[in-house]
């Protein structure tokens, strides 16, 4: 049995066995002297738990494995599949870690693993956005939000860092839930109490800040449109106006979700903003909490009047909006 470990990014490895031609691969997300990942583990452990009651797609990351005052000099052990793994410490630390950890002068470090699936036949959505036509594109971003919904309705699930370089499309474009560092589990009418560890860089919450579960599940429709946007970039603005454009002229033919439907007229305004404020390349602005509730409160004013198909399928929507603009604890 041989083993190799390779880095994908930072504290990020794949890990491939090799047992009698036989390879198995595994994805570890390594933390090093804090525990990063183990709310991500719990995430995921939940979700893993309630799937087999209900039809939503989620990536297995099933094990977690803690070692504390390891040596520098040292190595871990861990098992998986039936198989016994060592590897050295100097393995999974940068040389800019190893630095620090000198400097601090610590002897010992600690390391946290949270180990998942690994398939070579899985894409990450944003690598492969430019390969889709619109058509295949359109379709998949419906999937991706009824996988969305599916979670959210069955567990009060909220991802709270939905973009494209977070969400896995599997074989036959089937997406699924992945990344949950920032998730958490809030239903629409419940409130919740955004701690330092909860905080989430695109909201810029303060600390103590009191959120509805309800404003949560639109954020990852919002923050998903964004990062639409982001990834395209105004070098692409024409590309990103003719999928604009095609949802228009196709939408009426087919039916999407709801959430498709506001992905649709949130995209719209931020084009708008965009376009309207001469932004070149810094959409931070647009993540803050005060630009969604602006970006929401103006959704009507982008709806094609004549299609009346859009018009029906958005009331549900529009309320909902309006829930979230008179929400009293903004």
């Amino acid at each position: 049995m041989k083993s190799t470990l390779y880095k994908i990014k930072n504290n990020v490895y794949l890990l491939s066995i090799i047992n009698k031609n036989i390879i198995y691969n595994k994805i570890l997300k390594v933390s090093i002297n804090e525990k990063a990942y183990l709310t991500e583990y719990k995430n995921y452990r939940y979700l893993l738990k309630q799937k087999k009651n209900y039809n939503y797609n989620i990536e297995n990351f099933s094990d977690y494995y803690t070692y504390k005052y390891i040596k520098l000099s040292g190595g871990i052990n861990f098992k998986i599949n039936k198989y016994s793994i060592k590897f050295n410490i100097d393995n999974f630390i940068s040389d800019e870690e190893y630095l620090n950890i000198i400097e601090s002068k610590k002897k010992t470090i600690n390391i946290d693993i949270l180990i998942g699936d690994y398939n070579k036949e899985n894409s990450i959505l944003s690598d492969i956005i430019f390969t889709l036509s619109n058509k295949e594109l359109i379709y998949l971003i419906d999937n991706i939000f009824k996988n969305l919904m599916l979670a959210s309705n069955s567990t009060s699930f909220r991802h709270c860092d939905f973009k494209l370089n977070n969400i896995l499309i599997k074989k036959n474009n089937i997406p699924s839930l992945f990344d949950l560092d920032f998730s958490l589990f809030c239903k629409d009418n419940e409130y919740i109490d955004i701690k330092d560890e909860y905080i989430n860089l695109y909201l810029e919450l303060e600390h103590n800040t009191i959120i509805n579960g309800f404003v949560l599940y639109f954020f990852d429709i919002y923050l998903f449109a964004l990062s639409f946007i982001y990834y395209y970039n105004l070098k692409y603005l024409d590309k990103i106006i003719k999928i604009k454009r095609y949802i228009i002229n196709e939408i009426s033919k087919s039916d999407f979700t709801e959430e498709f439907y506001l992905f649709y007229i949130i995209m719209s305004n931020i084009l708008l903003y965009m376009i309207y404020n001469n932004i070149k390349k810094d959409y931070i602005p647009l993540c803050k909490f005060i630009n969604i509730k602006i970006v929401l409160n103006n959704c009507k004013q982008i709806i094609n009047k004549n299609n009346i198909h859009i018009v029906y399928k958005l009331n549900n929507s529009f309320n909902l909006i309006n829930k979230i603009i008179n929400l009293n604890n903004y």
